[in-house]
């Protein structure tokens, strides 16, 4: 094997792992700054949710932060949204018994790191479970952008409108008195019961600014005792795999 194929392959293995981090906890969302909803309870209540981090002028923080934000009203309903569709991972028991054998010498698991799409075949969603929720999203008019190697998420976008009733949440548009204007939904977003067993949540309606340090190391390669959640997020496009739970 060659160095360069030997590090696809770490890479990959360190994602999977950032996947099984991120199944327990609503912690990031695409570009690792938006909040990920997960679906609302059949009570009404949040399952989980972050809610809308910028629902009221200055809900994110104390009195500097109040008077930087300003709620302008409701997102217009014939502009454009894109955001992710957070696929469940049903291969999850199956997923920790294969990385806690990737370092273990005595699995057979040991170093048998996978590719994007070996990944995907053996961990996540069938074709059929996801066409079903591709069946859904266009049913309501939602366009589907892309799809992930891994089968953890939906790229999708669609008029305002359409997201509100999809998801029964209005999208409202908020500005920031250091980095503009940004939308973020009004509730938590309801994902229809049938869809609960294949869709984990959506990342990317609430578009809120968050701190992030102005700098970062980049990373040369996995070092030994892999790499930290947030060290995966800057690496490797899989944030929407952090959607499940982790505080």
């Amino acid at each position: 094997m060659s160095q360069s194929q030997g590090r696809q392959r770490r890479t990959v293995a360190a994602a999977a792992f950032a996947a099984v981090v991120g199944l327990g906890g609503v912690v990031a969302a695409s570009a690792w700054s938006r909040p990920i909803a997960q679906p609302e309870a059949a009570d009404g209540g949040s399952a989980g949710s972050t809610g809308a981090a910028g629902g009221t002028a200055g809900s994110t923080g104390g009195g500097a932060m109040r008077e930087a934000r300003m709620h302008v009203g409701a997102t217009d309903p014939e502009s454009t949204v894109r955001f992710e569709v957070v696929l469940k991972v049903p291969g999850r028991a199956e997923l920790d018994r294969f990385l806690a054998g990737l370092t273990d010498p005595a699995s057979p698991e040991f170093r048998h790191y996978l590719h994007p799409d070996e990944f995907g075949a053996r961990f996540g969603l069938s074709d059929a479970q996801i066409g079903r929720v591709e069946a859904w999203l266009q049913g309501a008019g939602i366009e589907i952008v892309g799809r992930d190697r891994e089968r953890t998420h939906l790229r999708v976008r669609g008029t305002v409108a359409r997201v509100n009733a999809l998801l029964s949440v209005q999208l409202q548009d908020h500005i920031d008195a250091t980095y503009g204007a940004y939308h973020a939904p009004d509730r938590a977003p309801r994902i229809p019961t049938a869809m609960r067993d294949a869709v984990e949540g959506v990342a990317g309606l609430d578009t809120t600014p968050q701190m992030r340090p102005m700098f970062r190391p980049p990373l040369a390669d996995v070092p030994i005792g892999g790499l930290k959640p947030n060290d995966v997020a800057l690496a490797y496009d899989i944030a929407p795999l952090r959607a499940a739970g982790l505080d």
